[in-house]
């Protein structure tokens, strides 16, 4: 879930979910690696490992190099995954999923975190080559740079040589360790590659909840998830399964569950009766405001600032009078946010120091800093932009002439109003999205930035009716996501729909692009404007070349 900080506010308020205790002692029955939270700590461990928690450190020292080969991936692929089944020591399944193509309302997320990636890896390889005529200037003699496979970690996409490699190698990985390891002979193993449409969580959370309808299910199956991503939390909620861990200093959802129930426990009353189930699918619905994978959170909710099918159960006229009722703070909030900020500004201007080693280590660390300072929009006094002004006289106005380009007051209005209609389908895509799986393959809300907590009136108007549509095609999604920069990874004639200033389709792949970073304090906190995808054109350009591809040998 693209929710900043969630996981350690969820830890802060609810300490006891997670236990200190090896979970050798408590036996699971199936186990569910989201391979994501694999693939890219192997891949590229050095932006990975200070991301792990104290759990996770037990298998740190499958991490500890770097590697420079697709085989070296791979083998610590192996590694991490033998590190995690003797840990849980699962008795009845094995379930390794995979990302598959994701649906259109994902497939924008990705899209703009992978042109956002292409664009710092650039701009560090240049910074990187001038320290090194530096260094070579100063008489400091570095080690050369060395030869990878790995310089593109955009490759991590379904469709790509490297996903294709990785799941014929997980089918040989498993095919051994089933045969040759005791442990793994009696338990079901089901590799869900990047073959199978749909994200590696939701897939999990889709064997989950077609389980739970069949006939026999155990209620009181043990089950065990892996992964890095917050909305893993979120998912096991929705589940409703009573006994459900998930792998990241091993957080106990049952708990999770107990704590929601006292914090929510409201009296009885003859007008309604209450429903722990329900008020878990409220909290989870509620955190979707303050941000998720497939739409941008509100300006108003940060989550540091928070102390049937159920798609179709949304009241949204209820869901109009809650969030409006936040919206009415909307002037404090922002003001808050101001001097807080204001305040984190002179704190860094007084602890502002330089530091760095000598050499080799020395210039990846002078790199590493720089890369971090530059990206500090409040280094050195500078405040950045902010254009809105939050909190002032205007500040509705000026969000919409700013971020929508909306100049009369009845643009404005016409905007807000179709905003909130397109934010209110999010919503319960959203929702359908985490409880009964893909409402919609095509839907996206398509603008960049949301609504204020006190713009949604009107949610009841909205005519909601989605169209399943399909799943782009592995070749349509990487020309859906990819940078220009990452066009190696496609076949040729792919390659040049995108590079060649000729292409029907080459407005879909700037190299230089505006983000956005209106009163933020780093640019990874600003927004990429990049242009939506066309999935017309895309497709009537791909569909033109499909006769022209060719099986090839990838090993």
């Amino acid at each position: 879930m693209g929710v900043p900080s969630f996981y350690r506010w969820l830890v802060e308020k609810y300490p006891k979910i997670c236990s200190t205790k090896n979970p050798n002692g408590t036996e699971f029955d199936n186990l569910y690696l989201d391979m994501n939270g694999i693939i890219h700590p192997c891949f590229h461990p050095e932006d990975d490992v200070s991301n792990f928690s104290n759990f996770n450190f037990r298998i740190f020292d499958v991490l500890v190099s770097t590697p420079t080969t697709f085989e070296e991936v791979f083998n610590k692929i192996y590694e991490y995954i033998d590190r995690l089944f003797k840990i849980v020591r699962p008795r009845k399944l094995l379930f390794l999923a995979i990302d598959g193509v994701a649906p259109r309302a994902k497939m924008n997320q990705q899209r703009a975190r992978r042109f956002r990636t292409a664009k710092d890896t650039q701009f560090a390889e240049e910074m990187e080559e001038k320290f090194r005529k530096q260094f070579e200037k100063e008489g400091k003699a570095v080690l050369p740079k060395e030869e990878s496979q790995l310089s593109d970690s955009n490759v991590i996409t379904p469709g790509t040589v490297f996903m294709h490699i990785l799941s014929d190698k997980l089918r040989t990985y498993i095919t051994c360790r089933m045969s040759e390891n005791p442990a793994w002979t009696n338990i079901k193993v089901i590799l869900s590659d990047d073959n199978v449409p749909g994200e590696g969580e939701h897939k999990i959370m889709s064997f989950i909840r077609a389980q739970r309808s069949s006939p026999g299910y155990d209620p009181n199956m043990r089950h065990c998830l892996y992964g890095l991503d917050a909305d893993l939390i979120m998912l096991a909620l929705a589940t409703h399964e009573i006994h459900f861990s998930i792998l990241r200093e091993f957080l106990n959802v049952w708990i999770l569950r107990e704590y929601l129930a006292l914090d929510m426990k409201i009296p009885t009353s003859d007008k309604f009766e209450y429903d722990l189930e329900r008020v878990i699918d409220d909290f989870i619905f509620i955190c979707f405001f303050a941000g998720n994978d497939f739409l941008p959170h509100m300006p108003t909710l940060e989550i540091h600032e928070v102390q049937d099918k159920k798609g179709g159960y949304i009241k949204l006229k209820r869901v109009e009078a809650f969030i409006l009722a936040v919206g009415a703070f909307e002037e404090k909030i922002f003001s808050k946010r101001t001097n807080l900020r204001e305040g984190k500004l002179r704190r860094i201007l007084s602890d502002h120091r330089n530091s760095v080693q000598n050499n080799t280590k020395e210039l990846k660390k002078k790199l590493k800093e720089y890369i971090k300072d530059q990206s500090d929009l409040f280094k050195d006094g500078f405040l950045a932009t902010d254009k809105v002004k939050l909190g002032s006289l205007g500040w509705k106005e000026r969000y919409y002439r700013e971020k929508f380009c909306a100049q009369t007051l009845e643009e404005i209005e016409e905007t807000r109003r179709n905003v909130v209609a397109r934010y209110g389908e999010g919503l319960c895509w959203v929702l359908l999205y985490y409880y009964s799986g893909v409402p919609s393959w095509t839907w996206f809300y398509p603008y960049h930035y949301g609504p204020f907590a006190s713009d949604l009136k009107g949610l009841t108007q909205i005519n909601l009716k989605f169209q399943k549509g399909l799943p782009f095609k592995p070749f349509d999604q990487l020309m859906g996501v990819l940078p220009p920069r990452s066009a190696h990874a496609l076949p040729i004639s792919y390659k040049e729909l995108m590079v060649d200033e000729n292409s029907n389709i080459f407005d879909f792949y700037p190299i230089e692009f505006e983000t956005d970073t209106d009163g933020k304090r780093f640019l990874w906190q600003g927004i990429s404007k990049l242009p939506f995808i066309d999935e017309g054109r895309l497709l009537v350009e791909t569909r033109k070349l499909e006769s022209e591809l060719k099986v090839q040998n990838c090993n």
